[in-house]
C-alpha cells in the first residue's frame, strides 16, 4: 500500500511543480514540489525493491553479465597498425625529448595494467572462475609478471640501463613490487632467453592470447603504445625490439604491421 501511495504522491508533486511553472509564483514553490515528488518516487521504487528485489537483481545480471564478458573474453578486437604507433613515438621524442615520452610509456603501461587487473579483480570477486589460479592475489602477480618480463626484455636490449631501467623500477613500485636491481634484471633475462624464449614466451602470450580478450581495445592500444615509447630511449628501434613487440602484442589476423625486419625498416624511416 505504501509503495502506490508514494508512486502516487510523487507523480502529483512532479505534475503539481510543472504546471507552478507556468504561472507566476516564486521559483523556490514549484522547485520544491518537483523535489518531494522526486523523492516520493524513490522511496516507492526504494521499498518495492525491498519487496521484489527487482533492483538488485538487475544490478547482479548486470555483474553476471559483465564478469561472463571479461572472463570469456568477449571485447570487441580493434586493428592497431604497428609502424604508426612507432613513428608517433619517435616523433613526439624528437620534439618533446627522452624524458616525456619515458613519462608516457610509464603513465600508459600502468593505465593498461591498472584497467586488466579491474576486470579481472571483478570477476574474481564476482564470480568463482579464478579459483584455480589462485584467487585475485595470484591474479595480480600473473598479470604483473607478464608485463614486468615484457620491460626486462626490451631494457636489457640498451647495455647502461639507464632512463629505461628507472622506468621500470617506478612501474613495480606504483604496483606494489619490488623491482630487481641491475644485475638482478640481467640475470632475469638470461632466465627468460633460455632455451629458445620458452619461459619469456610463456609470459607475453598472455598479453594477446587472454589479456587483449578481456580489456576494451582503448587500454590495450594504450600499453602497447607505451611499450613503443619504451623501446624508443635510446631513440633507435632496433630488430630485437622490434622481434620483442611483434610477437607479443600483435596478431595476424587483426592487426596491420610488416612481418619482417627487413620491411619494417622500410615502412619506418
Amino acid at each position: 500500500m505504501a509503495i502506490l501511495v508514494y508512486f502516487i504522491l510523487g507523480i502529483g508533486l512532479n505534475i503539481l511543480g510543472i504546471v507552478l511553472f507556468g504561472i507566476d509564483i516564486e521559483w523556490w514553490v514549484p522547485t520544491m514540489s518537483i523535489g518531494f515528488g522526486i523523492f516520493c518516487l524513490f522511496l516507492s521504487g526504494y521499498h518495492l525493491n525491498e519487496e521484489c528485489g527487482f533492483i538488485d537483481n538487475f544490478i547482479e545480471k548486470r555483474k553476471k553479465a559483465k564478469a561472463d564478458k571479461i572472463a570469456n573474453g568477449k571485447f570487441n578486437l580493434e586493428p592497431m597498425s604497428m609502424v604508426p604507433m612507432f613513428i608517433k613515438a619517435y616523433e613526439e621524442r624528437k620534439e618533446l625529448g627522452n624524458g616525456y615520452i619515458m613519462t608516457k610509456a610509464k603513465k600508459f603501461i600502468k593505465s593498461g595494467y591498472d584497467e586488466i587487473l579491474r576486470n579481472w579483480t571483478f570477476v574474481s570477486r564476482e564470480t568463482t572462475i579464478l579459483d584455480d589460479v589462485g584467487g585475485e592475489e595470484n591474479v595480480k602477480k600473473i598479470l604483473f609478471e607478464a608485463i614486468e618480463a615484457e620491460m626486462v626484455l626490451l631494457i636489457c636490449l640498451d647495455e647502461e640501463l639507464f632512463g629505461d631501467y628507472e622506468i621500470y623500477c617506478d612501474f613495480c613500485r606504483s604496483c606494489g613490487f619490488t623491482p630487481r636491481t641491475k644485475t638482478g634484471v640481467r640475470q632475469y633475462c638470461d632466465e627468460l632467453s633460455k632455451d629458445k624464449y620458452k619461459k619469456a614466451i610463456d609470459k607475453i602470450t598472455f598479453f594477446y592470447s587472454v589479456a587483449r580478450r578481456c580489456v576494451s581495445p582503448y587500454y590495450y592500444e594504450r600499453i602497447v603504445q607505451g611499450f613503443c615509447y619504451l623501446s624508443l630511449s635510446d631513440n633507435i628501434v632496433d630488430e630485437s625490439e622490434y622481434d620483442v613487440i611483434c610477437a607479443s602484442f600483435f596478431s595476424k589476423d587483426i592487426d596491420i604491421f610488416p612481418e619482417t625486419w627487413e620491411q619494417f625498416k622500410l615502412e619506418y624511416k
